[in-house]
């Protein structure tokens, strides 16, 4: 869901609240800077700490932990009565879904024997670039044919943030 928000919310601006898309990519681009940068650091920082307590899973919690947090903060960004609001609620999901971003290549190299680790990282890397540049033309569709308004492109976002997190998290879960 961040990458169908990192792509359509400068477009979802400019409907919802008559921002250029120009000022709200700018804004967007300052808030993955410091927001993206300090939830991949804050993720690996929170994995390692329950590493070192003994937590023999917390990568993947800290996963958990990253798709729970991203989804009320994506969501409810989508239904902020100003870009600002919005954009608060944007820099959050920023993080959380950052927070990720170290700990599931960690736990994907730590579950995996040494000779196919390479395998592992490249196959991990597919799947993730399919599923989450998959749902750029989704929310397009869905917003062309379950809501039938441009304008209503927030609703997409917040409704595929619903699906795949919740298949996400369960994923990771299971």
């Amino acid at each position: 869901p961040i990458v169908c928000i990192a792509f359509w919310t400068p477009t979802a601006y400019e409907r919802l609240y008559g921002v250029p898309s120009t000022t709200a990519g700018m804004w967007m681009g300052i808030g993955y800077i410091l927001f993206g940068i300090s939830g991949t650091l804050g993720g690996g920082w929170l994995a390692d700490r329950l590493d070192r307590r003994g937590v023999i899973d917390g990568k993947v919690r800290v996963l958990v932990v990253s798709g729970l947090g991203l989804t009320p903060f994506a969501v409810a960004g989508q239904f902020m009565p100003t870009m600002w609001t919005a954009l608060t609620c944007l820099f959050a999901a920023i993080f959380f879904a950052s927070l990720g971003l170290g700990p599931i290549s960690a736990a994907v190299q730590v579950m995996t024997p040494v000779d196919l680790r390479a395998r592992a990282a490249a196959v991990l890397y597919l799947i993730i670039n399919l599923v989450a540049f998959a749902g750029v033309p989704i929310t397009g569709v869905v917003t062309d044919q379950l809501f039938g308004d441009p304008a209503k492109v927030n609703l997409s976002l917040a409704l595929i943030t619903v699906v795949f997190e919740t298949l996400a998290v369960g994923l990771v879960l299971w």
